[in-house]
């Protein structure tokens, strides 16, 4: 879910509860020891700069389906090639979402799109 302080305008991912290790499968665990996403994180300083990032993030998302993924018996270089292109287009997505809101790249408070971007892309 997502909301707006009110009086403020700051946009943010509101879960249930926190996510932890002790939500994932158990096979899952071992991987990610530590895992804890706060149930409050930051999204953007303002509504007008989540929509712009929002539908920036859909009409990237449309063409970065279209990327065809070789097959998994494609050749090691290709298989090197489509992962070196697919993440330097998300970088380049990142870098936009940091330039429509310049909190969204700060140390302090990382913004959401960030890891949504990054980790949810296809």
């Amino acid at each position: 879910m997502v909301g707006v302080v009110p009086g403020e305008g700051r946009v943010l991912c509101l879960l249930p509860e926190p996510i932890t290790v002790e939500d994932l499968p158990e096979i899952l665990r071992p991987y990610h020891s530590g895992l804890y996403k706060p149930a409050v994180s930051f999204f953007n300083t303002s509504l007008a700069q989540y929509v712009e990032t929002a539908w920036r993030w859909h009409a990237a998302l449309q063409i970065l389906r279209q990327i065809e993924e070789p097959a998994p018996t494609a050749a090691e270089a290709e298989l090197v090639q489509h992962s070196d292109r697919l993440y330097a287009c998300l970088d380049l997505v990142v870098n936009v979402v940091k330039r429509v809101d310049l909190a969204a790249d700060a140390e302090s408070q990382p913004s959401v799109w960030t890891e949504l971007i990054r980790e949810n892309s296809v």
